[in-house]
């Protein structure tokens, strides 16, 4: 009825006031109502109320690079309660960490290991990303533990292979094997290897922060941003409203539509994908 007039409305054999706007599912009338949502693409600041986890604070940002078509990335860090040392070990670490939850992950990642991962590999250049001339004393007491975290870690590539193990990948055995043509389990076991860390540069590259595109350098200054909004949120006890208008938006029964459509259509992928694995097993 969208876009009749009330004579074609009336000539249909409709209410000439009916708007429409609705569907008619067997027999039974159906609305689609506009939904709010918070704004993505942008930082937003939270504290932790669940006291039973080990956070006290949390910064997370939900990106996406179109909103229409390309799913959303959500992307977390969270700082972690103040630890109290009692042997020497422990007393290295006391003070407030800061762990990252990244696209996939199966558990969050020591923060300065993620910013090794991106190429950052010595504490002094990321110190460069976090730190300015303004800072005092008390901000930069909260990043040495977090750096104190992934000493052991010192070059691009053993961050990558730390993170490769703590995301979820699919991989099938059998058909892994037989797509490389391994000889030896030591063969297979370091192609699999190569293949997870192919897979998590590739995550880094596509996933993480996807609204800052493939530059590195985007991603490295976005996330130091975070890092300093949520520390800046955590000293002043100064959160995010989430009724603030300026943080919501509405999704219209377009955007709902496409939503549905593209969770059954991936679903859809996804069976003939597993389909196809199945297939060239028994073949």
């Amino acid at each position: 009825l969208h876009g009749r007039t009330a004579a074609e409305r009336s000539a249909m054999g409709e209410c000439p006031k009916d708007r429409g706007g609705y569907f008619i599912i067997n027999g039974n009338e159906k609305a689609l109502i506009s939904q709010e949502r918070p704004v993505e693409n942008r930082i937003a600041c939270f504290a932790e109320t669940d006291t039973s986890k080990p956070y006290v604070a949390r910064v997370e940002v939900k990106s996406t690079i179109d909103q229409r078509f390309f799913p959303i990335k959500p992307t977390l860090i969270r700082l972690t309660k103040q630890q109290t040392g009692v042997t020497r070990n422990e007393k290295q670490n006391v003070g407030h960490r800061m762990v990252i939850f990244i696209p996939n992950g199966r558990q969050p990642i020591p923060l300065f290991i993620l910013y090794k991962a991106l190429g950052v590999t010595t504490d002094r250049e990321i110190f460069s990303f976090l730190l300015t001339e303004n800072d005092d004393e008390e901000y930069k007491n909260f990043l040495i533990p977090s750096a104190r975290e992934a000493h052991a870690v010192f070059s691009q590539e053993d961050a990558i292979r730390y993170i490769s193990n703590s995301i979820n990948i699919r991989l099938d055995p059998d058909v892994f094997k037989e797509m490389t043509n391994a000889d030896s389990e030591e063969e297979l076991l370091k192609k699999k290897i190569e293949y997870r860390m192919k897979y998590t540069k590739d995550l880094l590259d596509r996933d993480f922060l996807p609204h800052t595109g493939q530059n590195v350098r985007k991603k490295l200054f976005f996330m130091s941003l975070m890092v300093r909004k949520l520390i800046e949120a955590y000293r002043t006890d100064v959160y995010t409203d989430r009724d603030k208008l300026t943080e919501k938006r509405l999704d219209l029964p377009g955007t709902l539509m496409l939503k549905i459509f593209r969770h059954w259509l991936n679903n859809t992928l996804e069976e003939v994908k597993q389909q196809m694995i199945r297939v060239l097993k028994n073949t």
